[in-house]
């Protein structure tokens, strides 16, 4: 009977070791395919990696571009004190401007004012010859 018993017990321990073995064999298959997608998802990370990295010089390069336009509207775009000068010299201009017209207006007004004049002259001598020539 103890035989048996011991017959049995292998028997059992035997089964046991087959099953573990089974399991093992589950296991193993089991952490090949965990391995091949962390492979994978290794993979995935490093390409991620590599566009972040692309993705980054070019925002940076799209900030450099940014800023330099910034800084070329700044260079060429007038101050307060700029426009208050250009305004002045407009002003200047235009008031010099403005009295060499009125200095031709002058002039014109003076030389109607002459023509009138010389026009009442003929008129007064006209009507003297035409008092001398036709009341005579």
């Amino acid at each position: 009977m103890a035989e048996d018993e011991t017959k049995t017990q292998l028997d059992r321990i035997e089964k046991a070791v087959g099953t573990l073995a089974e399991k093992t064999t589950g296991l193993e298959k089991a952490v090949g395919a965990l391995a091949e997608k962390t492979n994978g998802l290794e993979k995935a990370v490093a390409l991620l990696d590599e566009k972040t990295t692309h993705l980054g010089a070019a925002v940076d390069d799209l900030a450099s571009a940014v800023a330099k336009g910034f800084a070329d509207v700044e260079e060429r775009m007038a101050t307060k004190e700029d426009l208050a000068a250009t305004e002045k010299r407009l002003e200047a201009k235009m008031d010099v401007g403005f009295e060499q017209v009125a200095g031709k207006i002058d002039g014109l007004g003076r030389r109607i004012d002459n023509e009138v004049e010389n026009r009442a002259q003929i008129e007064t001598r006209v009507r003297k010859v035409e008092e001398v020539v036709f009341h005579a």
